[in-house]
């Protein structure tokens, strides 16, 4: 019980929720989640599988039963941008109408440019770049 609740609360905390986010996503009182966090409680199994499609992790990985997916996770964690990780980037990315990806895209390629010291001159939509 006690890795469910280190496991849960770094989720949380990494995703940018609070617990009175999280538990309205679940559908539970901010106190049922403080009880799962400091492992007094643990949620039911519909609680469980909804925590786990929040997360995008699989309910082994809560239990701390997945080590691989620990692996992941912990690689995940080094690789933070400010509060936002790699997997929340994507689905945000995923989230996006065909038309917002594509503008992304251009401005990613815009921010690789300034990056590499490149002084490209390219348009935000990734078009006229004069290479």
């Amino acid at each position: 019980m006690a890795e469910f609740s280190k496991i849960l609360k770094q989720l949380r905390v990494r995703n940018g929720l609070s617990q009175k986010q999280l538990a309205a996503v679940l559908n539970v009182t901010p106190s049922v989640v403080s009880q799962y966090e400091n492992g007094t409680t643990m949620p039911g199994y519909d609680v469980m599988l909804r925590i786990a499609e929040q997360f995008h992790v699989s309910v082994d990985y809560l239990l701390g039963r997945d080590p691989v997916r620990l692996e992941t996770e912990n690689w995940l964690s080094e690789a933070f941008y400010g509060d936002i990780t790699n997997r929340m980037l994507l689905t945000k990315c995923n989230s996006l109408a065909a038309r917002q990806r594509k503008l992304l895209s251009g401005i990613l390629l815009l921010l690789e440019q300034e990056n590499s010291g490149r002084k490209e001159n390219c348009d935000v939509t990734g078009h006229n770049c004069n290479n």
